[in-house]
């Protein structure tokens, strides 16, 4: 069975287009659409999505809608998460891609995106979890939500969603460019005081292992290969929490400009790689952990895993 993923993000919108076969699987087409955010995409008297990021949704479903019929899927699963679960016009914006596209936009809760990543983390190749007694905190930063998950190989002990995606933060905290120590210190005591729960399960669980399962983390990746690896150490995974220090120390004090000389920075996120590093170096300072593990994509790899499990289910006669 031939399957289309797509993943509307706050950021992006992503396309995976797969063969299932039995309990294996193919990815034969990846493609995804950024959304130059040069305003909210919110708009923040009334929670709505803007006309202008509606117009933006409903182009991109139509490129993607293209796509999928020009590899004959038989099946689509469209997931929204953090930009539509809080927008109040939300049905408007799935009614009119669904009218133009055909295409059934599926908004989720923060709970079901974290059980999605959760499962995508059990599929991906770059990372193990263990069967002991050892427990993992997987972490997915968007660009709406931030989505948190202790848990081993055998099940979630604790997860929470919370609405400080690195757009919100960014709109919220990193108004001056650069950033000015004041507004780094209210980011964290605002951090402290909303993630009370996060750094009370953080003190119960004991997590040793932070695993990053989102386009942020593959981002300070590749920031972290292009200054501090050779080049022929493209596939390696883990940030150590030193190199990530010098990553922090690159961008804090740095306004656009500047951040753009980084090598290895990508211009769509050039706007909120500042709070994306307080974010993180925050976790670090709470957790006793000595690197960053990558498991890029996590939250689709979830959603194809349910579809796989679907399609190997027994059919009613």
């Amino acid at each position: 069975m031939r399957v289309a993923i797509i993943d509307l993000g706050t950021n992006k919108v992503y396309l995976m287009v797969a063969d299932i076969i039995g309990n294996h699987y193919n990815v034969i087409k990846k493609k995804k659409i950024f959304f130059d955010h040069k305003k909210s995409f919110l708009d923040l008297k009334n929670e709505s999505i803007s006309t202008v990021m509606e117009k933006k949704i409903i182009k991109s479903f139509k490129t993607l809608k293209k796509i999928i019929d020009d590899y004959h899927v038989e099946k689509i699963q469209a997931k929204a998460t953090s930009m539509l679960r809080t927008a109040v016009n939300q049905k408007n914006i799935v009614a009119a891609v669904q009218q133009t596209t055909g295409i059934v936009i599926d908004i989720i809760s923060g709970d079901q995106e974290a059980a999605y990543i959760y499962q995508g983390v059990l599929l991906h190749k770059n990372v193990v979890l263990s069967k002991k007694e050892e427990k993992v905190l997987i972490v997915d930063i968007g660009g709406g939500s931030v989505e948190f998950i202790i848990a081993n190989q055998a099940q979630i002990f604790w997860q929470a969603s919370y609405e400080i995606g690195v757009k919100r933060l960014k709109h919220t905290f990193h108004q001056k460019d650069p950033m000015p120590g004041s507004a780094v210190q209210a980011m964290h005591q605002y951090l402290e005081k909303l993630l009370h729960s996060f750094l009370q399960a953080v003190q119960k669980y004991h997590p040793t292992r932070m695993i990053g399962t989102s386009g942020t983390f593959a981002h300070l990746l590749k920031i972290y290969q292009s200054n501090f690896l050779a080049q022929d150490n493209h596939d390696f995974s883990v940030i150590p929490w030193q190199f990530f220090r010098k990553i922090y120390d690159m961008f804090i004090n740095k306004d656009k400009k500047q951040r753009l000389k980084v090598m290895g920075v990508c211009d769509y996120r050039v706007e909120t790689v500042v709070v994306a590093c307080i974010l993180i170096d925050f976790f670090f300072q709470k957790l006793k952990v000595q690197s960053i593990e990558n498991a890029n994509g996590a939250f689709r790899w979830g959603i194809l895993q349910q579809m796989m499990q679907e399609h190997s289910l027994p059919k009613k006669v």
